[in-house]
């Protein structure tokens, strides 16, 4: 009986979840990379260490929870080893490559007003709000030639009643994700074109707009 009570109670929150009209939309500031093929195997790949730190600035700057962070750094390990250019990867500040990461997660404070106000109209009244992602990542080759890489994107999420419509495949998590991902895979495309790492074959990163 537990059981079914426990699948009942995840079922509608499922639907609700579905149900608000709230949709994310990414806003395309980087080009969109799509399979990000592995270097070719007698490529010489890259000893490589990294620190990682990621944080917010909504209501003042703050740094994310240890579990959060987990998460945000797990996404850049798993772009970086599916590439296919590091012999090793590992956080720490000794190797042959170093790449200290900063992730920042920004918006409006003030955007929370008209979305209360769309709440109260049972998302009749629009209301929409921006999340940007700004990564800064320093390289440190073994030549000594420091390279700093800025990169960032953002994403809109929309609160309003059409967007029930589309709202289970733009779904916040998900396209949160993808904008962050493909940051990540924008940022070893132009380490490979500045020669830090093993450039893919011809033809094998595709990349769209």
């Amino acid at each position: 009986m537990n059981k079914i009570k426990i699948t009942c109670l995840g079922l509608c929150m499922a639907a609700t979840t579905m149900l608000t009209g709230c949709a994310s939309f990414s806003r395309n500031q980087l080009p969109a990379v799509g399979n990000l093929q592995r270097a070719p195997f007698n490529a010489q790949k890259v000893d490589a260490t990294y620190s990682f730190s990621a944080g917010m600035e909504l209501f003042g700057k703050q740094e994310f929870p240890e579990n959060t962070k987990a998460m945000l750094k797990k996404e850049f390990t798993g772009v970086m080893k599916d590439s296919g250019c590091f012999a090793s990867l590992s956080a720490g500040a000794q190797g042959g490559m170093h790449m200290d990461v900063r992730l920042v997660n920004s918006g409006s404070a003030s955007a929370m007003i008209p979305a209360v106000i769309t709440g109260l109209s049972l998302y009749i009244i629009p209301s929409w709000a921006t999340d940007h992602y700004d990564a800064t990542v320093t390289v440190m080759p073994p030549d000594g030639r420091e390279r700093t890489y800025k990169l960032g994107d953002a994403m809109t999420t929309v609160q309003w009643l059409p967007m029930i419509v589309v709202a289970p495949f733009k779904n916040l998590v998900g396209v949160s994700e993808d904008v962050r991902v493909n940051i990540w895979k924008n940022l070893v495309v132009r380490m490979q074109k500045d020669g830090l790492l093993p450039a893919a074959e011809a033809g094998q990163t595709t990349l769209k707009r």
